[in-house]
C-alpha cells in the first residue's frame, strides 16, 4: 500500500492505482508491504491534471509495462525516452473513483473527534455522542465537518477506517482481524466496501 503525505492529508491506494502529485509540490511518501514503487518526473508541458492538489490514477496492465520500460531506458536512448514518455503520458488516466484520502483537520474540535475515533475504530461513535463527549453540539461539528472537510462526518469516518485497514492489511493482517478491528461488521461487510473502492477484493491483491 502507497501513502503519500501532503499538507492537505494522506493519499494512500493499493497497487490497483497510482497518485499523481502536482508540481510545485513537496510530499513525502511511504510503502507498507513487499512492493516495488515506480516514480515518474512528467514535463510541466504534460497536462495530467488541473487539480492543485494529489489524486489518484487508474493503473493498468500496459500503464504499468510502459512505466517499467520508460524506467528501464532512462538516460539510454533519448529518442526511445521521449516515444515512452508519449505513450506513457497518453495512458494516464485520472481515477473516476472518489480518491481514498484522509484529510488533516485543523480545528481544535475536530482533532479532538479525530483523536476519539482513531482511539477505537470498533466504536461506532454518533456525532451526538462526540459532541457531548467534547461539549460541541452535533449541529456544529456536522457544520464544521462539510466546510472544513467537505465531506460529512460518516464519509470521513469511511475513509479513516479504510486507511487502517488497507495499512493493516500490506502488513499481513488476515480480512477476519482487519474487518474486526476497524469497525466493520463483518468480514463480508469489509470485502464490500473495500472492493467498491478499489475494484477488487483483498484477496486478490494481499494474498
Amino acid at each position: 500500500m502507497l501513502e503519500v503525505f501532503a499538507p492537505e492529508g494522506t493519499w494512500f491506494t493499493p497497487s490497483v492505482q497510482g497518485i499523481w502529485v502536482p508540481a510545485g509540490t513537496m510530499p513525502h511518501w511511504q510503502v507498507h508491504g513487499n512492493a516495488t514503487v515506480y516514480i515518474v518526473d512528467i514535463p510541466l508541458k504534460h497536462k495530467i491534471s488541473t487539480q492543485q492538489t494529489p489524486t489518484l490514477v487508474e493503473v493498468q496492465p500496459l500503464l504499468k509495462e510502459i512505466l517499467k520500460s520508460y524506467l528501464q531506458n532512462r538516460g539510454l536512448n533519448r529518442a526511445v525516452e521521449d516515444r515512452l514518455l508519449r505513450v506513457l503520458v497518453d495512458e494516464i488516466k485520472i481515477s473516476s473513483k472518489t480518491s481514498t484520502m484522509v484529510p488533516v483537520l485543523h480545528d481544535e474540535r475536530l482533532q479532538q473527534v479525530q483523536d476519539i475515533v482513531e482511539s477505537d475504530l470498533t466504536k461506532t461513535w454518533t456525532l451526538t455522542q462526540l459532541g457531548e463527549t467534547i461539549g460541541v453540539s452535533d449541529r456544529t461539528l456536522s457544520r464544521l465537518f462539510n466546510q472544513q472537510v467537505g465531506a460529512s462526518y460518516i464519509t470521513w469516518r469511511h475513509q479513516v477506517r479504510l486507511h487502517q485497514a488497507t495499512t493493516m492489511l500490506a502488513q499481513g493482517d488476515t480480512v477476519k482481524n482487519v474487518a474486526a478491528a476497524c469497525g466493520y461488521p463483518s468480514a463480508s461487510a469489509f470485502i464490500a466496501a473495500f472492493r467498491n473502492t478499489f475494484g477488487r477484493t483483498p484477496d486478490s491483491l494481499y494474498i
